[in-house]
């Protein structure tokens, strides 16, 4: 994926991303012996003192040197199209589109179930930008998540987000399992059958929402996103789970899984994070990347409200993107 050869500082950025030499030699396409001598070489030059700790590789010293770098070297990426992108859970297969439409940008592949560590990866400068979910992050917002509309707005002084789309989150279970005939539920239905959970601070708002429903009563260790375990954890025929309206007809195609007829009342809505800085670099390209979203076959499913622009000029949008 990668349209150039690694920099030194390419080698420590991502080894404190992936926390590994293994993991940041494996996505640089470098042995794991070139990336110690590379980061250790760069540290010693610049008096970093990186190395290994609890939190992962950072630099014990000189740290203003290496914020300065970084940010250099950012906005060189963005004057390139080299940006670095994170597309989230919630994107399901929507950000499909992105690495044909950016050839040259560079999808980091990380999958918390959590976002404040993405929050730190961009205040770092380490990723560009990331696509997710603002619903564990209501807490920065200056109103509901169902009240936003494509405006930007601040969520910290140096991070702000462009929200893209907005739905609410569908219960899903195996058509052959014992609620799919019903065609009405109440939460003590719910309560019956086991639905994912995740670890003690992960996603708290999401958790303590489904919760309040019943749901989320079978704990797991999944830290990491995965379709298998979360949104398709229902395909055992007895559990149920939850999708956003986008992810329906795969989870359909692939698992069996049907919607259940239940509102959840549980709305998500995606947006694009970045440093305000990079966002005003990148603004150029946020309708292109918007529009790319919204091209996949599923963005405009029923269930998907699209911010920001109005239906003829997001059409006009995905014309200028359609190939000739």
């Amino acid at each position: 994926m990668r349209q150039r050869p690694p920099s030194d500082l390419d080698i420590v950025d991502f080894l404190q991303i992936f926390g590994s030499t293994t993991g940041c030699s494996n996505y640089l396409g470098i042995s794991q012996s070139s990336c110690s001598r590379r980061y250790r070489s760069f540290s010693a030059e610049f008096n970093l003192g990186i190395a290994r700790g609890n939190g992962g590789y950072r630099a014990s010293s000189n740290g203003d040197i290496l914020d300065s770098l970084r940010q250099t070297a950012q906005k060189l990426r963005l004057q390139r199209g080299q940006f670095r992108y994170v597309l989230t859970w919630p994107c399901g297969e929507i950000g499909n589109n992105l690495q044909h439409r950016f050839p040259n940008a560079c999808p980091i592949p990380i999958a918390p179930m959590g976002c404040y560590e993405l929050l730190t990866l961009l205040d770092l400068r380490l990723v560009d930008l990331v696509i997710c979910g603002l619903m564990e992050l209501q807490g920065l917002l200056p109103q509901p998540l169902t009240e936003l509309d494509g405006k930007r707005l601040s969520l910290t002084a140096t991070v702000h987000a462009l929200p893209l789309c907005r739905w609410e989150l569908r219960l899903m279970a195996h058509h052959q399992h014992p609620l799919a005939t019903r065609s009405e539920l109440q939460p003590r239905d719910l309560q019956a059958y086991p639905s994912p959970a995740l670890p003690l601070g992960a996603a708290p708002h999401l958790m303590q929402q489904l919760s309040q429903r019943g749901l989320g009563n079978s704990c797991s260790r999944l830290e990491l996103h995965s379709l298998k375990h979360w949104e398709a954890a229902a395909a055992d025929g007895q559990s149920l789970s939850y999708a956003a309206p986008h992810q329906l007809q795969r989870l359909n195609q692939e698992f069996g899984l049907l919607p259940l007829p239940h509102p959840l009342g549980i709305h998500e809505t995606l947006a694009l994070i970045a440093q305000a800085a990079t966002l005003q670099l990148a603004n150029p390209m946020l309708e292109l990347l918007r529009a790319s979203l919204r091209q996949h076959p599923q963005a405009d499913c029923d269930g998907m409200e699209w911010l920001g622009k109005d239906d003829a000029a997001a059409a006009a949008a995905q014309s200028s993107l359609a190939p000739a």
